[in-house]
């Protein structure tokens, strides 16, 4: 071989080598990218609805609910 073909068999073996360093690179940033911090959604706060049967003393519910519950307590 001559002096020649050596240099620019070192020259492409260094381009080649450079190549590999190069993507390794780009794969890298794109794993770390990929596998980054994700946005945190959204939080939303609901608006506070009326009750529907609120302050309507002790009773809930519609009156002629077919259905009635009387609850009779002794705390004592």
């Amino acid at each position: 071989m001559t002096r020649e073909r050596i240099r620019q068999r070192r020259v492409q073996s260094l381009i080649r080598a450079i190549g590999w360093v190069a993507g390794i690179a780009v794969a890298a940033v794109i794993v770390l990218i990929a596998l980054g911090p994700k946005p945190l959604p959204t939080v939303t706060i609901p608006t506070e609805q009326p009750r529907p049967y609120a302050g309507q003393g002790k009773t809930l519910g519609k009156s002629d609910a077919p259905v009635v519950f009387e609850e009779y307590s002794d705390f004592q």
